[in-house]
């Protein structure tokens, strides 16, 4: 352990089981030194952050879902200005044939 060598440590991804649900798990450890500065033990913290990494995926999946709408939207989009585009350059073309019309009548 990295506290037991004189180094703060943590992590978020410990997992365990409690009963039959899997348990997600934060962890701080602090070295504990004498008075000479020597490590003489370590004091470590957990906390259960399974709420929170559930809320964290929730989120995520939102984010995913949000991004494939936006990706839909965004190719309706372009199919919409395609067709505008289109359209504009046929009536300037029609308002072309009736100005070179108006010439001759």
């Amino acid at each position: 352990m990295t506290a037991l060598h004189g180094e703060l440590a943590s992590a978020d991804d410990i997992e365990m089981e409690r009963g039959d649900e899997r348990v997600s798990l934060e962890f701080w450890a602090n070295p504990i030194r004498d008075e000479a500065g020597n490590v003489e033990s370590a004091v470590v913290a957990f906390q259960d952050i399974t709420q929170r990494k559930r809320v964290d995926a929730e989120l995520a999946e939102y984010h995913k879902n949000l991004e494939l709408l936006v990706q839909n939207r965004t190719a309706e989009l372009d199919a919409a200005n395609k067709d505008l585009r289109l359209r504009l350059e046929w009536l300037s073309a029609v308002v072309l044939v009736n100005q070179i019309m108006a010439r001759f009548f």
